[in-house]
């Protein structure tokens, strides 16, 4: 993994893990503060061009609306095939759970 990927893992490692405490904790506001701030790393890295699988799939692991979601989880497997090292399992089982959320059927899903 290269030194940036590396550096902006660490940062949405940092991000999701105060979600997931947030949460734990039942303290809606800083869970909503802390996907605010996943949101804008997301953006910043679309901005300069940069997209990381990873990233957009961790936004989209956070993301309420389940069409959005699976839009998302599409984009990380298309962004994953700049990364040969990069794992599509966890992408494709749930943007399969959010396509059985929306009623559609995981069959038609296309990488």
């Amino acid at each position: 993994m290269r030194k940036l990927q590396k550096q902006l893992w660490g940062k949405v490692f940092d991000v999701v893990t105060n979600i997931v405490r947030s949460s734990e904790e039942g303290n809606s506001q800083m869970e909503a503060v802390y996907i605010a701030h996943l949101q804008a790393i997301y953006f910043l890295q679309e901005a300069l061009g940069q997209p990381a699988p990873f990233l957009t799939e961790a936004l989209a692991d956070y993301t309420e609306d389940a069409a959005e979601a699976v839009r998302l989880y599409r984009l990380a497997l298309a962004q994953s095939s700049a990364y040969p090292d990069e794992p599509t399992h966890t992408k494709r089982i749930w943007m399969a759970s959010r396509l059985l959320e929306l009623g559609d059927s995981p069959r038609r899903v296309q990488s």
